[in-house]
C-alpha cells in the first residue's frame, strides 16, 4: 500500500482512513474536492491513483509474465491448490477464477472468489471496488488480470 500512501500524502489536508478500502478513499477525494468527472485536475488525481494502484500490485505480485515464482506466488494467494508446474498451466487456472483486485491487494486475507465475472462486477460496484484499467504502470500479469465491469459484467 506504499505507493497508494504516498498519493494520499500529496494531499496534505486529507487524512486517509487505513480501515476502508483505497478506492473508497479516493472517492471521498473527490467529494472533499468538489471534483467532477470531466475537471483536469479529478481525471489527473484518477491517472496519478490508478498508478498508485497499479504499482502496489506490481509490487506484490511481479509485472513479468513469463516468471513462474510471479505466477506461482498468486497461485497461492488465490487458493489454487495443487498449484500448478508450468507457466500455460498457472495463467489457465488464474484466469478461471474471478476474483476483486482491490481485495488481492489491499485485503489478501479476505479475497473472495465469485462464480461469474457478472457477480465479479456486482459486488466490485455495489462496493466501490473498481481497479482502474487505464494505468500506464499496469504490468502484464495485472493486465491479464482485469475484468471488463462495466461492459456487461467486465475491469477490476
Amino acid at each position: 500500500m506504499a505507493h497508494v500512501s504516498l498519493f494520499f500524502a500529496s494531499y496534505e489536508y486529507f487524512e486517509i482512513n487505513q480501515d476502508v478500502t483505497p478506492t473508497k478513499e479516493f472517492s471521498r477525494l473527490k467529494q472533499l474536492n468538489g471534483w467532477r468527472d470531466r475537471d483536469r485536475e479529478y481525471r489527473e488525481a484518477r491517472e496519478r491513483f490508478a498508478d498508485a494502484l497499479a504499482a502496489d500490485f506490481n509490487a506484490t505480485y511481479g509485472t513479468d509474465m513469463n516468471c513462474l515464482e510471479n505466477w506461482h506466488a498468486l497461485c497461492h494467494v488465490i487458493g489454487i491448490d495443487p498449484i500448478p508446474e508450468g507457466i500455460s498451466a498457472c495463467r489457465k487456472a488464474v484466469k478461471s477464477k474471478h476474483i476483486n483486485l482491490v481485495d488481492l491487494v489491499y485485503h489478501v486475507d479476505q479475497v473472495e472468489m465469485f462464480p461469474s465475472v457478472k457477480a465479479l462486477a456486482k459486488y466490485s460496484k455495489k462496493n466501490g471496488k473498481i481497479f482502474p484499467r487505464e494505468s500506464a504502470k499496469a504490468g502484464g500479469i495485472l493486465r491479464y488480470l482485469l475484468r471488463h465491469i462495466y461492459r456487461g459484467g467486465a475491469a477490476t
